[in-house]
């Protein structure tokens, strides 16, 4: 169902907490999946890169992706699931989401 009802990674499932269009999510509990927030414009990215993808600031700094996601989903007050032992998931890169719309 991914590019319907549902993402799945971290990238898609991000830009989906972003416009609060997630209804649930699913992530490995073991998941350590690294991000980045910039300084200056606050943008959050997953991946490693140097710069800011939005305003090519280089004043970027670590986050966990995952709680950053949590946190997004939080306020628009969509629901989070930890699972253990699910593969497939893990396949998926460790989290997945149901979209509102």
């Amino acid at each position: 169902m991914s590019g319907g009802n549902a993402v799945i990674g971290a990238i898609e499932v991000l830009e989906a907490a972003k416009t609060g269009r997630v209804e649930e999510a699913i992530v490995c509990k073991e998941a350590k999946i690294a991000g980045r927030r910039c300084r200056d414009c606050e943008n959050l990215s997953a991946g490693n890169s140097v710069i800011c993808p939005a305003c090519g600031s280089g004043s970027i700094f670590e986050v966990d992706l995952i709680n950053e996601i949590a946190e997004l989903l939080e306020l628009s007050s969509a629901r989070i699931e930890f699972a253990e032992g699910v593969e497939e998931l893990k396949e998926a890169g460790d989290v997945a989401a149901l979209l509102r719309y």
